[in-house]
């Protein structure tokens, strides 16, 4: 671990996490060495997001002072749209002009703004515009352009020095707006002027941005090739807005003093007159000391002068990595660009186009890799729709969507969700109370028929499925009650009093069948203290009593009789049956045996507790429909009614088995409350190291900035632990590199 501090403190950051990890796995349940890796990974992150602003702003800051130099020159969709012009009505016009341009061959579709721009590229555009038009006279701008272009108007296209193609770029466009001022979008009204005062405060703030940003990652890890790399374009970027602003400050005669001394540069330039072009750089600087322009082509012709070789090198380099350029192949461009640097390592034009490259390259990288991505998240999303895991479903979809706005159906995707989660809800919701309907049907059906183990299990299930249903808990207390007495009157093979109560019935059967009565009555009764109402022992004991004593055994048979009556009084009708077997089993021939048993084998029907809840069959049967018809129309009111009705019924019918299921079903569904998303399960052992030894992995991947492997890491995390918060904010701010 010392080494890994000391690799933090030389700002190694790969070389600690390394060291890190490998501790991690000498003890993985160490929570200062996952407490320094989650503090280098952000720390990391804090830079990643700093050095990817900073080159964001740095190409935004790039391209609007690459406008402010040579003017508006590209045509862009904005300016018909602020202007309020039509494209296809200058279309209508160019073509009617009949230029020969219209018959040459392009690359881009006709009637487009792309085919406006590759028009402005023609280098001998002037030689086809003047056959159409009167000479230009009276605009300085374009006389200077064109004692400019002069020399190289006639140049075939990839020949062309960047800072020439961007002065027969503004131009060609000017002769455009010239040619058609009522279709054209000007770039020179008053409107553009402050245009152009508006994009020099957006250059200049996103410069700062760009600067500021990159001085933060800078600070957190020096030693970042990238970061070294983008010290030097910075500083060009920094000089380039002064030269703008400065540009903005002098006045109108020095600036034609100024493009007088330019275009006499030029000019020994095209041919190739380096050395009389010096003085003339000079005095151009002379006028703007600062002018970034002058001091590169006066450093380029002083090179040319010193060592002509290597300048001529240079020239060839960047002329070929122009074609490469345009020609689409960035690998092989930035090849010939970086051959300049290492021959010249302040040439403005390689270093220009190489931050352009690594622009281009990085926004087709991002976009494929944000592409693959976003179908895996959207792919994982419908999985987990499948699974009904909506909320990691939403993850996923908002996920895609923070990469890819509009990809496939992610929107209506994002939308569904809220109404798929209720459906699902809904659906459980039915699902639970069927199983309920069901178990509480199943439990009154074994009730009825005396099977009060199965009766048991279905109210438990029932009231596990809803804890608050008081009439399953009032059932299965019944049930227990019922349970006991059964279990009472014949001892289970499972009871923990089966071998003691088999012992004690063969003892006092042996003794009976001796005729020692007394001591077999003695069995009998050790079997009633425990359980009074086993049937074994109270037929025993009677006829015990009947050989000892008959007074005794009148005194049982009656009280039998008695408690059975007693019983039938409770509607406990079956318990009272019990009674009276075991009565005549003892005594075929006691008074109104017969009779008693018929009466108890008749199903009881039970009177309301309250005189006051009586009703007639008929107003019972009215009520019964009018809550069936309350249930049947849906709704909480509806469903309140229908409880409160068929409670009423039940508490005037408490034998109307249709009611009690009724009520029973409508008050679960009351209680239902919606929350019916199952409860995650606690991970177990292995699964915790599991999640950590992914999650971490995440972290190294992170760290080499594979990225999209960083996350495919900590999604497997959220497949054993879909509540991992870190996980999930790794991704989140992981997209956001991705998404920039």
């Amino acid at each position: 671990m010392k080494k890994a501090r000391e690799y933090y403190e030389q700002k190694k950051f790969s070389e600690s996490l390394n060291e890190w990890l490998t501790a991690l796995e000498l003890d993985p349940g160490n929570e200062k060495i996952q407490q320094q890796i989650e503090s280098l990974y952000e720390e990391k992150h804090k830079k990643d997001i700093s050095l990817q602003r900073s080159k964001i702003f740095y190409w935004e800051a790039r391209g609007v002072i690459e406008r402010l130099k040579f003017g508006s020159s590209d045509f862009y969709d904005s300016e018909f749209k602020r202007s309020k012009l039509s494209l296809d009505a200058l279309w209508n016009e160019i073509k009617q002009s009949g230029y020969y341009y219209g018959r040459m061959k392009f690359s881009t579709p006709d009637r487009s703004i792309d085919r406006l721009n590759e028009i402005i590229r023609i280098p001998a555009f002037y030689d086809i515009w003047i056959k159409k038009n009167k000479p230009v006279e009276n605009d300085e701008e374009v006389i200077n352009l064109l004692r400019w272009t002069q020399y190289y108007r006639n140049k075939p296209y990839e020949e062309l020095t960047e800072q020439e193609l961007d002065n027969l770029k503004r131009l060609n466009r000017l002769l455009l707006e010239i040619a058609y001022p009522y279709t054209c979008p000007q770039s020179r009204t008053q409107k553009e002027e402050k245009r152009k005062d508006s994009l020099l405060i957006e250059a200049d703030s996103n410069t700062k941005d760009a600067l500021g940003n990159f001085v933060a990652a800078y600070r957190i890890d020096p030693n970042d090739p990238e970061l070294i790399r983008l010290r030097e374009q910075m500083k060009i970027l920094e000089e380039d807005l002064r030269n703008e602003l400065n540009k903005r400050r002098i006045s109108e005669e020095k600036i034609r003093q100024y493009n007088e001394f330019i275009t006499i540069a030029r000019g020994f330039v095209e041919q190739e007159k380096y050395e009389e072009s010096i003085p003339e750089w000079k005095k151009a600087l002379g006028i703007m000391p600062q002018d970034v322009y002058a001091k590169e082509e006066l450093r380029k012709a002083e090179l040319a002068v010193s060592n002509r070789i290597k300048f001529e090198k240079i020239k060839s380099l960047l002329a070929s990595g122009r074609v490469f350029f345009d020609a689409k192949k960035y690998p092989d461009s930035l090849a010939e660009y970086k051959q300049v640097i290492s021959l010249d390592p302040k040439n403005r034009d390689a270093l220009n186009y190489i931050a352009r490259i690594e622009k281009l390259s990085y926004e087709i990288e991002t976009s494929a890799k944000k592409r693959i991505q976003a179908e895996q998240f959207y792919q994982s999303g419908i999985s987990n729709i499948n699974a009904y895991d909506f909320d990691a479903a939403l993850d996923d979809f908002n996920n895609t969507a923070s990469l890819i706005p509009d990809y496939k159906d992610v929107q209506s995707r994002i939308k569904s969700i809220p109404q798929l989660k209720k459906n699902f809800a809904d659906k459980l919701l039915r699902d639970k109370l069927v199983e309920i309907d069901k178990e509480f049907n199943n439990g009154l059906f074994y009730y009825s028929q005396a099977n009060y183990k199965d009766a048991l299990i279905s109210f438990e299930r029932t009231i596990k499925l809803d804890p608050n249903n008081e009439t399953a808990i009032g059932f299965a207390k019944r049930v227990k009650e019922a349970l006991k007495q059964q279990q009472e009157e014949v001892i289970d093979e499972t009871s923990p009093y089966y071998d003691l109560v088999s012992s004690l019935i063969a003892n006092g059967k042996i003794l009976y069948d001796k005729g020692q009565y007394a001591e077999s009555e003695e069995n009998w009764r050790k079997i009633l203290n425990l359980f009074p109402q086993n049937v074994i022992a109270a037929q025993y004991l009677a006829r015990c009593q009947i050989k000892t004593d008959p007074r005794r055994f009148k005194e049982y048979t009656d009280k039998l009789a008695s408690e059975g009556r007693e019983l039938l009084d409770k509607k406990e009708n079956a318990r009272a049956l019990k009674k009276f077997e075991i009565l005549k089993s003892v005594n075929p021939e006691y008074p109104d045996i017969a009779n008693l048993i018929a009466l108890a084998s008749r199903k009881p029907v039970r009177q309301p507790a309250d005189v006051n809840l009586t009703a007639t069959p008929q107003e019972i049967q009215d009520r019964y429909n009018a809550a069936l018809a309350y249930y049947n129309r849906g709704g909480a009111a509806n469903l309140r009614n229908a409880r409160d009705n068929f409670r009423w019924v039940v508490d005037r019918d408490p034998e109307n088995t249709k009611a009690i299921v009724a009520l029973n079903r409508v008050e679960a569904e009351l209680r239902a409350s919606g929350s019916t998303v199952p409860v995650k399960k606690a991970l177990t052992a292995e699964q915790e190291a599991r999640v950590r030894e992914l999650y971490f992995r995440g972290i190294n991947y992170y760290s080499a900035n594979r990225y999209q492997d960083a996350i495919a890491e900590w999604r497997k995390v959220l497949a054993i632990d879909p509540n991992h918060e870190k996980a999930k904010n790794n991704i989140r701010q992981t997209l956001i590199l991705l998404k920039q």
